[in-house]
């Protein structure tokens, strides 16, 4: 990481617990832990499993209360978000037990390397005191750690969360103390040599890696109204969560059920490219940010209850792009934040508009825009 060099990563794998009308999980292989699973894997990031650790109990609550002593309705709050309670068993259960387990391993490699070569007094293994928050946490919460895992880049074999988790966690103590500049320096230093630092891989979508050190626009949220120039039809929205107290949970954008509508954004597409790559006519992406939202049929029969409808986005001033028709439709029981993009020219003043069409696969025309940026094109 360019900007923080020194960073421990820890991937936290939350998929989305999507249901059917049987109440039923989402298959296995298609929650998308997979895919984070690769990245991790190949930049050598260690994963926390929240699919192994909970797939077979969250949809059985004869299970999951003697695991945890929770519903599935007092975990979670929707399919993909925990309440409260459930996300003190993210942070205090999988994620606290992964970072204490992956610390302790380091550095008792590392005390070892250093031993081996007269940088360190030899190395005093102790047991976790048993007042550690996990080990405060009721028998049948520790249980829950039987069903998790957590994976390893460095290994294909998933790692176990045990249910003795408390008991698993160790710490070391040196004559040593390894938390002064010069002790850090001496083992960044000897770990380079040993050959523990390697390379950086080369990437996992090569594409995608073209875009890493450019510059990129982005107007979303309430980042985007100042973007807007022309409109008619278009309203701006706040449409979170009645409870929301935070800005993470709120969903600012510009609504529409008129066909018809029309509102025009104003961007410079070539502020993020620098004057080698506008005179080599570098390629670049407009990316829209809508809401993908399934549409519920109503009981009499007549159009879906906020069925979502189908725009038309095209370059009018300036610029120059491919016209794109976006359907606002999911067919996933899920709404969502989508992205949909085309390939721009760079130009300072760059008009887009976004028409409501009358077409729609709900019987609905509901439609809103979230964001758009500007970015490396990557086709």
């Amino acid at each position: 990481m360019l900007k923080a060099p020194h960073a421990a990563l820890l991937s936290m794998a939350c998929f989305s617990f999507k249901v059917t009308h049987k109440a039923q999980p989402g298959a296995y292989w298609k929650t998308g832990e997979d895919l984070h699973a690769v990245i991790s894997k190949r930049y050598n990031v260690p994963m926390v499993s929240v699919r192994d650790a909970l797939y077979n109990a969250m949809f059985d609550d004869a299970l999951l209360l003697p695991l945890l002593g929770l519903t599935r309705e007092q975990f979670m709050k929707d399919h993909i978000h925990p309440k409260l309670a459930g996300a003190r068993v993210y942070g205090a259960g999988l994620v606290a037990w992964a970072i204490r387990h992956l610390v302790t391993k380091s550095l008792l490699q590392l005390q070892q390397h250093q031993q081996q070569h007269g940088l360190a007094a030899p190395v005093q293994h102790y047991r976790h005191h048993e007042h550690t928050y996990l080990n405060m946490l009721s028998t049948r919460r520790q249980l829950l750690l039987d069903l998790s895992s957590l994976s390893s880049s460095s290994s294909s074999q998933p790692v176990t969360v045990g249910g003795v988790v408390g008991r698993l966690h160790s710490r070391t103590m040196t004559q040593q103390q390894l938390s002064t500049d010069a002790a850090i320096q001496q083992a960044a230093a000897l770990a380079v040599a040993l050959g523990a630092v390697p390379a950086l891989p080369s990437a996992v979508s090569p594409a995608a890696a073209q875009q890493l050190d450019a510059d990129t626009f982005c107007a979303a949220g309430e980042e985007l109204r100042p973007f807007a120039v022309g409109n008619t039809g278009w309203d701006w929205v706040e449409e979170g969560r009645h409870d929301c107290r935070s800005p993470g949970c709120k969903k600012f954008g510009y609504k529409s059920v008129t066909p018809g509508a029309r509102i025009l954004f104003e961007f410079n597409t070539s502020s993020i490219s620098s004057r080698a790559q506008l005179q080599g006519k570098a390629k670049l992406s407009l990316v829209v940010l809508f809401l993908k939202q399934q549409s519920y049929a109503a009981e009499d029969g007549s159009p879906a209850v906020d069925g979502m409808g189908i725009v038309k986005l095209q370059c009018e001033e300036g610029c120059s792009c491919e016209p794109l028709e976006v359907n606002g439709e999911n067919t996933d029981r899920a709404a969502e934040l989508d992205t949909v993009e085309t390939q721009v020219s760079a130009h300072a003043r760059c008009v887009v508009s976004v028409t409501l069409l009358n077409q729609t696969t709900t019987g609905g025309h509901k439609f809103r825009i979230n964001g758009m940026a500007v970015a490396a094109y990557k086709g």
